[in-house]
């Protein structure tokens, strides 16, 4: 479209975006705004995509490609919206990305950004949804637009286990024997739904809990509080079953780098890859590890901390590579190797690695209070916030000051 148009460049957004650091997707980005067209989406920075929020509020940008990141939490009016219902997901499980339907909620919202009103502007807007055929219209009609109910409001009970559920009760002291667990369970919205029918098994639930050593129990009046253990898995945010994982590798690696404990935080599940981390053909080549011994072989030893002991013997799993690929860009955005480079080494963008970097910084920052809490004697314990910081910014420790002084350099 940018190639077809004539319309003048944005010209405050290719200022602020001539404060970026170079890279191929900030390049393509100002080709198409010398013509007043942008894309926004999570390939994008939070700073960059909002640049682009703002132009085109400003009327400078007139049309976004957009994916579904503006459907919620954008005040971004447009006169016309024109919208595909599927989007790439990256699934359950992790596995590989697929494309699925959008829900109800989001196309009410993506079609919402049409004709808001503004400045007093109340002139309407229109969403137009596109179909490939007179059987996709019929289907399209009668899933999005003429059904006169909303979609059913679910609960967000489900979204955690009932043993993450009840430790986050227990930590943040709304209960502390099972009584007061089951009078507070009576009250959520899931309850209401479920009425007797789903009692979810508390005991059970309980008994795991003091089996990770994350509560323990009074017998002269049954209370249970948290330990140690469980302040500092709530406090990390880490699920039980991420947390008894932890601390069982913890019992016989013993990581002698801070990349190794990258790796280590890395290999527990119940985490997301950012979507197009690996492609079908890095996965059937075989490119992480190709990238491993070609370019990270001083990693292998930590590797095998992320992989486990077979992975020379066996073809990695799609999750396994995802993560290999993943744990070898965080080592080079930890250590300032330029954004462009990491476009072209790893295929993906600044978004997309800031994403991984917070994820990382995350689990390399309850591991180390799991240690801590854990009184495991590593004498990098004291160095987990440090680690963390290189994961989130993609600069190396020694920049925090600096980093505190200036902010997101």
């Amino acid at each position: 479209l940018a190639a077809a148009v004539g319309w003048p460049e944005a010209k405050r957004a290719l200022e602020n975006l001539s404060e970026e650091e170079p890279s191929f997707l900030v390049r393509s980005l100002r080709q198409a705004l010398t013509r007043a067209v942008a894309f926004h989406n999570a390939d994008l920075s939070p700073r960059q995509r909002a640049i682009i929020e703002q132009a085109f509020i400003d009327r400078e940008v007139k049309v976004i490609f957009s994916t579904t990141t503006l459907a919620l939490g954008v005040d971004l009016p447009a006169d016309t919206v024109y919208l595909e219902t599927v989007k790439y997901s990256s699934g359950e499980y992790n596995t590989r990305p697929a494309l699925v339907p959008v829900t109800r909620a989001e196309f009410d919202n993506m079609t919402g950004r049409a004709g808001r009103l503004r400045d007093g502007n109340s002139k309407p807007g229109r969403a137009i949804v596109l179909a490939d055929s007179d059987f996709d219209r019929e289907i399209l009609w009668e899933n999005y637009i003429a059904p006169d109910r909303p979609e059913p409001i679910e609960s967000a009970f489900n979204s955690m286990s009932l043993e993450d559920w009840l430790l986050n009760m227990i930590v943040s002291g709304l209960a502390s024997d099972t009584v007061s667990v089951r009078d507070l369970f009576s009250k959520t919205f899931f309850a209401c739904l479920s009425g007797e029918q789903k009692a979810p098994d508390f005991e059970a639930s309980l008994a795991a809990l003091l089996n990770h050593h994350l509560v323990t129990t009074n017998n002269s009046n049954s209370e249970f509080s948290a330990t140690a253990l469980g302040q500092a898995a709530a406090r990390a945010s880490l699920s039980v079953a991420q947390t008894g994982y932890l601390l069982n590798e913890l019992q016989s690696i013993h990581p002698q780098t801070l990349s190794g404990w990258t790796a280590l935080a890395l290999s527990a599940s119940g985490w997301t890859l950012p979507p197009g981390t690996l492609t079908g053909f890095e996965l059937s080549d075989n490119v992480p590890m190709k990238m491993l011994h070609q370019h990270f072989d001083h990693l292998l030893e930590e590797a095998g901390i992320l992989l486990g002991e077979d992975y020379r013997r066996e073809p990695l799993s799609y999750i396994k590579a995802a993560k290999l690929k993943a744990f070898l860009l965080l080592h080079d955005w930890s250590c300032l190797v330029p954004v462009q480079q990491l476009e072209e080494r790893f295929q993906m963008h600044l978004g997309q690695i800031m994403a991984l970097g917070e994820t990382a910084a995350h689990l390399v920052s309850g591991l180390g209070l799991l240690v801590e809490a854990s009184d495991n004697r590593t004498p990098m314990r004291d160095e987990f916030g440090r680690h963390a910081f290189s994961l989130r910014f993609g600069m190396p420790a020694n920049l925090m000051q600096l980093h505190s002084h200036f902010g997101e350099i």
